[in-house]
């Protein structure tokens, strides 16, 4: 039997970096396949719809609801958008991993593209 996991992942994003969309819903079907609870901001689920991919009963919630309910959060977008979620993630404490979808990427952990599996 699989324990369930004892961490929930937080999703932030910026909804205008053209990545966003194909590289969040790779992480999601990886957040899903294993079973691992997640939460992520409306901005996502609204992008991922008015993009065309298939959310099922996926909701999303504010960013100030998401850095309360995470474990850890996964941000993806530019040095501006990991900035703002560390305004967030610093109220409950909640480590963040940055996602680099921007030019500069000087706070951020990884690009779209790093392998870390």
């Amino acid at each position: 039997m699989v324990e369930p996991s004892p961490y929930i992942f937080g999703i932030l994003v910026n909804p205008t970096k053209e990545n966003t969309a194909l590289t969040s819903i790779e992480v999601l079907r990886f957040l899903q396949e294993r079973s691992f609870p997640f939460v992520v901001e409306d901005a996502l689920v609204d992008m991922l719809r008015k993009n065309g991919a298939e959310v099922g009963n996926l909701s999303g919630a504010t960013r100030d609801e998401v850095a309360a309910k995470s474990s850890v959060i996964i941000v993806y977008g530019g040095d501006g958008t990991l900035l703002t979620a560390a305004q967030y993630s610093l109220q409950y404490d909640v480590p963040i991993l940055g996602v680099n979808l921007g030019k500069l990427g000087f706070p951020a952990d990884l690009k779209p593209d790093s392998n870390i599996g």
